[in-house]
């Protein structure tokens, strides 16, 4: 118990000397902390200016069992989950785009698409990412009409009890920006800049622990007066 509690002391002494290291190196190096972090900020703000601008439209669809009992609307949950695989896929985005008038590979587009299914809800929410306001939102409404479509075509071939009800709940009506703000992307770089500037002062510190820069420090550390000073 005694050794432990003399250990806990010895590293508890180690870890408040590497402290007070590195805030006497960040005090006597400030100006070049706070030079990294202008760097940080100026690389920040650079990548924020430069970064394209990506904008998300979302659209909501419902699906409702014409018949509504336990066993309907756990075998709609059921098609939800299958509906929201096949509004991702590259099949679909084709036709979609063919609609549209648009060139883009289908692969292409699956990349900005994801369609959540909410069984319990019997919703499905489909979220695009585009360039463009404009896209965005003309993507989202394309798929959620084309699948309102596919399934009042479907329903003809289904009995009346199987049927189902679809319906847009929330048309995408406005595209709201996804990316980070330039003064974000400012602020996220002056921090790590500061962080980065900090770590390297207290390495330094650490590094050089053991060396005496000047007769002062010496004289500080020993408590006596220098005598003479032998050149390099």
């Amino acid at each position: 118990m005694v050794l432990t509690v003399k250990r806990l002391g010895e590293v508890l002494h180690i870890v408040l000397h590497a402290a007070l290291g590195c805030a006497l190196a960040l005090r006597a190096h400030w100006r070049l902390v706070l030079l990294w972090a202008g760097m940080g900020a100026l690389l920040g703000g650079l990548v924020g200016v430069l970064r394209p601008e990506r904008y998300r439209a979302t659209a909501v669809v419902s699906l409702e069992p014409a018949v509504f009992n336990l066993s309907t609307v756990l075998a709609t949950g059921g098609l939800v989950r299958n509906y929201a695989l096949e509004l991702e896929s590259e099949l679909y985005l084709a036709r979609v785009a063919e609609r549209l008038g648009w060139p883009e590979p289908p692969h292409v587009l699956a990349r900005s698409v994801r369609a959540r299914p909410a069984p319990e809800a019997l919703t499905i929410t489909v979220e695009v990412l585009a360039p463009s306001r404009r896209r965005a939102v003309t993507l989202a409404n394309g798929l959620v009409g084309a699948f309102q479509e596919d399934v009042e075509a479907a329903n003809l071939a289904r009995a009346r009890a199987d049927r189902l009800r679809v319906g847009v709940v929330t048309p995408a009506y406005v595209a709201v920006p996804d990316t980070p703000s330039p003064l974000a992307h400012v602020w996220a770089g002056g921090l790590l800049g500061f962080a980065a500037g900090w770590l390297a002062v207290a390495l330094r510190a650490w590094w050089f622990r053991d060396r005496v820069r000047s007769p002062q420090e010496a004289e500080r550390l020993l408590q006596a007066p220098t005598l003479g000073v032998i050149p390099q």
